[in-house]
């Protein structure tokens, strides 16, 4: 049976979250992703003007404090898993600390026999590359990454929404201060956490995303 706790993890442009958002809607999942999280409170006016300014810090690629993540995402798993809903999480643990957190909550509530934690390991040069040449659907949220097959797109294949870089992307020092803080050095000990845990599993992310795809649903045992 497949977990209701899936954490996709990995450096930026690892594909995590096109995978997220691929087996929420193959599992009838919900999709929790922070960056999403906190962008909406970016763009909401009447958001509460701490967590506005603290969601800002995304923009400079640096990482939100801690409780802001945990007062977004907490709630949101347990309201999901005690409606019967599974869960997964995207970009949600970046530090320590956090796993730490994540796992006092998940023994809390009861919930580590429903976690499986993915890592989809890609070194900083593809990730690089990947982050600089992709782009996000402005109307469903879509990630495009770049082929020759989508590299003159101009309109998502999905929803026709306009292509365009990501805020985030834009700016190359964002960009490598993101590799420095979330890539696979920074994450070891996020990545050793989990595995005494015994629930995590490394993928290889710089293949195709279908080959990913298809490795996942190996480890979670489903078609």
């Amino acid at each position: 049976m497949v977990p209701k706790i899936l954490i996709l993890m990995g450096p930026p442009g690892s594909g995590k979250g096109t995978q997220a958002k691929y087996f929420a809607n193959f599992l009838g999942y919900t999709h929790i992703s922070t960056g999403a999280l906190l962008r909406d409170i970016l763009n909401n006016p009447e958001a509460d003007l701490e967590i506005k300014n603290e969601a800002t810090k995304i923009l400079q690629g640096s990482l939100v404090a801690d409780w802001l993540i945990y007062k977004l995402v907490f709630p949101l798993i347990e309201e999901k898993i005690k409606s019967g809903t599974g869960v997964i999480l995207d970009g949600a643990i970046r530090n320590l600390t956090q796993a730490e957190e994540y796992g006092k909550f998940f023994t809390d509530k009861e919930f580590w026999g429903e976690v499986k934690a993915i890592w989809i390991d890609l070194n900083e040069a593809v990730s690089l590359d990947r982050l600089v040449t992709r782009r996000e659907c402005s109307g469903c949220g879509d990630i495009i990454p770049y082929t020759e097959e989508s590299k003159d797109l101009v309109a998502c294949p999905r929803c026709s929404g306009v292509l365009e870089k990501r805020s985030d992307d834009k700016e190359m020092a964002i960009l490598k201060k993101r590799l420095d803080g979330q890539g696979r050095e920074a994450q070891e000990q996020i990545i050793q956490y989990f595995k005494e845990k015994d629930v995590l599993v490394e993928v290889d992310g710089s293949k195709d995303i279908s080959v990913v795809t298809e490795e996942i649903k190996k480890i979670l045992e489903i078609e």
